[in-house]
């Protein structure tokens, strides 16, 4: 990894830490032609990745001191890397500027629609164009190439983002989930990920002997988790600490949050960015969409959205994307200022200058925030010129200060009341005794091999084994099941995931292996190089 750049301003009031965390479920199903929840997917490379992409290409090569951190889970780095989901977003991506061709035409002669329309023509284009240009290491590749240019800090998260604090009682269970997402980034990056993102920022006291011994030097938790420590942190959540075993907690701040994420209060709710919920596709003629989208009977949505917030009514005013470009630079501004003056605020003689932590779900900016790249844009460019407040990362933080406050973080998340419901609650609970149980016979499977089997069959089962452990763990599934969205497919995935290992562990411990099955179950969660699961 490229160190950052050296030409450093003198030491600022304050430190800026933009943190933002990509993550999606790993989703493929190439028994099927279409899948709608691959949709997911394709969404997040439109209006999310290709964005930031563009965000970090278009930084200055000089005078960009301002840094951010990004972080990439395994299972989205797999589903990146896919040439099946590769070709099936470019499919995606074409029928999207297919759409927008079509609502080009339609809107010929409405003043207040067909400049909005040929907006999206614009993007769908250069979407499609840019997605085709990165070529054979797509877009990961991108962004090591961003990361050697000193603009970004890459780290990942655990191999399926498994809320560990379930796991307590399961440590074999908790440190394969580490140690197999921290060596597959490793492996695709180039570079061991100096920081960890805790899934849903889910932390327990003892948790960090896991990230050190996968040499991690710094995770991210929820502002409670270092208030309720022990003892208290002299500086709050503006200085991380250093746990017993030298690992450093850096803590989310609760200002920041509020100001960018609230669709309430936060910069999304202005009026004049564009309206979320006012998507085009359920007003088309079904046939015409479902000629592009055959899913669209169940996903009518397109993600051409031509209204802006307009107000709480239901009467909404026609998008003007000038407009709207105008309030994020600005948003970006009043935020750096506002950032500028809590560093002032918590600035403690004899003491580093404060760090505030701002960590927020990638997905956050184009998608739920459409506006959200440019104000991302626009902070970078305005932290480049600013002498009073520096964007760094962790890393860059424990380089210029290295001597911690010692601490013992507690428990927490970054989930509705700051602990463990979202995940465990009464639509979940029915899972985890057979998530438990299947943890616990999976441990035993080593030495329960069939003797009949050679070393190339065994290793293939457990390996396989170990994929449907990781992918049934997967926080996504209760936290769907908890919201009360795509229940139906989380209750599937997590039985599916079981049914296909009791069936591999049955197979190793007989030696009786149906290869045509085992083949298929490999084809469809091939998730992971077998290497990373001995």
């Amino acid at each position: 990894m490229n160190a950052p750049p050296t030409d450093q301003p003198p030491a600022p009031s304050g430190y800026l830490c933009l943190v933002l965390h990509a993550h999606l479920p790993f989703v493929r199903h190439p028994e099927f032609p279409e899948f709608i929840e691959e949709r997911w997917f394709f969404e997040a490379v439109r209006e999310c990745y290709l964005p930031l992409l563009r965000v970090l290409q278009a930084r200055p090569a000089e005078g960009a001191r301002s840094r951010m951190t990004l972080s990439l889970s395994p299972t989205l780095m797999a589903m990146l890397d896919d040439d099946l989901l590769r070709r099936r977003c470019t499919r995606h991506l074409e029928r999207v500027a297919q759409l927008a061709e079509r609502q080009v035409r339609r809107t010929e002669g409405d003043a207040a629609y067909h400049p909005v329309a040929r907006f999206y023509q614009v993007l769908s284009e250069a979407n499609l164009a840019a997605w085709k240009a990165l070529g054979e290491g797509g877009l990961i590749d991108a962004l090591i190439a961003a990361e050697r240019a000193g603009h970004i800090e890459l780290m990942t998260t655990t191999a399926t983002h498994a809320f560990l604090p379930i796991w307590k009682r399961h440590p074999d269970a908790t440190r394969r989930q580490v140690q197999v997402g921290l060596r597959s980034f490793a492996r695709r990056i180039g570079h061991a990920a100096a920081g960890v993102w805790l899934p849903e920022c889910g932390y327990y006291p003892g948790l960090e002997k896991f990230l050190e011994a996968e040499g991690v030097r710094y995770f991210f938790l929820e502002a409670h988790g270092l208030l309720n420590g022990r003892p208290r942190p002299a500086r709050g959540v503006y200085a991380p600490v250093r746990c017993a075993n030298g690992v450093a907690a850096f803590a989310r701040d609760p200002e920041s949050s509020q100001q960018v994420w609230s669709a309430r209060t936060g910069y999304p709710a202005d009026y004049d960015y564009r309206e979320y919920y006012r998507d085009i596709g359920p007003a088309l003629p079904a046939d015409e969409l479902q000629a592009l989208f055959p899913d669209a009977d169940l996903h009518p949505a397109t993600g051409f959205k031509y209204q802006r917030i307009t107000g709480p009514g239901e009467q909404k005013a026609p998008y003007h994307p000038g407009r709207a470009s105008e309030k994020a630079v600005a948003h970006a501004l009043d935020f750096l200022a506002k950032k500028g003056k809590q560093a002032a605020a918590y600035r403690a003689p004899g003491q580093p200058p404060p760090a505030i932590v701002a960590p927020y779900d990638a997905e956050l900016f184009g998608h739920w925030w459409f506006e959200g790249p440019i104000f991302l844009e626009a902070l970078l460019a305005a932290a480049d010129r600013s002498d009073t407040l520096a964007m760094i990362t962790g890393s860059d933080y424990l380089d210029r200060h290295p001597e911690l406050e010692p601490g013992a973080p507690a428990a927490s998340s970054w989930g509705a009341r700051g602990y463990h419901e979202v995940w465990l609650n009464d639509s979940t609970a029915w899972m985890y005794p057979h998530l438990f149980r299947a943890a616990e016979r999976g441990l035993a499977l080593p030495a329960a091999a069939h003797a009949s089997l050679d070393e190339a069959m065994k290793r293939r089962l457990l390996a396989q084994a170990q994929r449907e452990l990781l992918l049934a763990q997967a926080s996504d599934w209760p936290f769907m099941m908890n919201a009360g969205r795509h229940v139906a497919y989380a209750e599937k995935r997590v039985r599916d995931h079981l049914t296909r290992f009791y069936w591999v562990a049955d197979a190793l411990e007989t030696g009786r292996v149906d290869e045509h099955k085992l083949k298929a179950i490999e084809t469809v969660d091939g998730i992971f190089d077998a290497s990373l699961l001995d």
